[in-house]
């Protein structure tokens, strides 16, 4: 999940607060990743029922070898692109994620 910390055990509702997204969401996805055993549950010393999120190594490394290989692809596909056209995008960019936020936050 990106923007989750991995050296940080969570609770989902944590992880959904800091993300901005539904509690369901971030569940499902953290079954997935335990599922996969890149996620593991831990006890939560404060809150019985709400356990904590803590990566397991082959998450730790399979995250990595994610970030290692976007830097790849955005080296690749940057290459062709001149600056006045990656200035554009990141105004259409930001005009997107604004209209986006704008939505979420007068629609909940």
């Amino acid at each position: 999940m990106a923007g989750a910390r991995l050296d940080t055990a969570h609770t989902v509702p944590d992880i959904a607060r800091r993300l901005n997204r539904t509690r369901q969401s971030v569940q499902r996805i953290a079954d997935i990743l335990v599922d996969n055993e890149w996620a593991r549950w831990d006890a939560n010393p404060k809150h019985r029922r709400s356990q904590l999120l803590a990566s397991t190594l082959s998450g730790r490394q399979a995250a990595a070898e994610l970030e290692s290989g976007l830097q790849d692809w955005a080296d690749s596909v940057g290459e062709g692109l001149t600056v006045a056209e990656m200035d554009q995008f990141r105004s259409l960019l930001d005009r997107i994620l604004h209209g986006s936020r704008d939505y979420r936050a007068h629609n909940r």
